[in-house]
């Protein structure tokens, strides 16, 4: 290729920008071979002074084959032949110190070495960057998905428990709205048995009374169960009887809900009325 470039342009203009597109696509095809960006270090130095590419490129030569040898005379021929240039542009004042720092060994910025290692130590800090913004990105990624795992479970309970709660309350309120039908269904029963007696009673007749009766005497206790068709035998209502006025020692009338309540405490006076207290019933059976 480069003959064919000295053939087509003797004078060497479009033979410069070929030589110098050679060697770049030889870096493009192969960037982990030190010969090639050794030649386009070479290239860029020479041909177009580009002195900081060079740089890059010799030193990207010595970190892929260290033990080559002729790397580094290359690259520190160009640092002295860069320091020519520069140290004729400076003054005379200036000159002398920069002189007296390279003396010292204050001044490093022309020692092949010394770029070689510095920039070593860079690309390790960078690599050691990159790595522990890795880790940290893995980290902070295992913590926001533990801390996401944590709030669906933390939702999910509390959503689980709203169910549940919600579940318990209807199933109380049921129970509440059950007891109270039952409990008014006794009441009604119970107060029907009332208007019952006093509606065969010869006083009631002639009194001609439209208003509910809530109060009897004591004395038409058997009457009232007897009213409520629970079918106690003589002995039986006679037992229930007794049971009400032992409870009730002092009571000389008895109203509807003394009546409700004896009955509620009393489960096998429930059981005679199924109508009213089917479970009652069932959990006898």
């Amino acid at each position: 290729m480069i003959l064919r470039g000295k053939i087509a342009d003797p004078t060497l203009v479009k033979y410069k920008v070929a030589f110098l597109g050679f060697f770049r696509q030889a870096i493009l095809q192969n960037p982990l071979d030190a010969e090639a960006h050794i030649n386009y270090a070479a290239c860029v130095q020479w041909l177009f002074e580009q002195y900081e590419e060079a740089t890059a490129h010799y030193l990207q030569a010595l970190a892929l084959a260290p033990q080559r040898k002729g790397t580094i005379e290359l690259f520190q021929n160009m640092l002295d032949h860069k320091r020519r240039i520069e140290r004729a542009m400076l003054t005379p004042r200036s000159r002398k110190a920069l002189t007296k720092m390279e003396d010292a060994g204050e001044e490093e910025q022309f020692d092949a070495f010394a770029q070689f290692r510095r920039w070593q130590a860079k690309q390790a800090e960078e690599e050691d960057r990159a790595r522990r913004m890795i880790l940290e990105a893995e980290q902070d990624f295992a913590i926001r998905q533990t801390a996401a795992r944590k709030i669906q479970a933390r939702y999910r309970r509390r959503n689980a428990m709203r169910k549940v709660t919600r579940l318990r309350l209807e199933y109380k309120l049921a129970a509440v709205r059950a007891e109270e039908a039952q409990q008014q269904a006794l009441y009604d029963r119970i107060t029907v048995a009332f208007e019952d007696i006093l509606s065969s009673s010869t006083k009631k007749k002639k009194q001609g009374d439209p208003g509910p009766v809530f109060s009897l005497p004591v004395a038409q206790l058997d009457a009232i169960f007897i009213s409520l068709k629970m079918e106690f035998t003589e002995a039986q209502l006679n037992a229930v009887s007794a049971k009400f006025r032992k409870d009730h020692p002092k009571v000389k009338h008895v109203n509807v809900m003394d009546i409700c309540r004896f009955i509620q405490a009393q489960p096998l006076l429930q059981e005679r009325l199924p109508t009213i207290f089917p479970s009652a019933v069932s959990d006898s059976s």
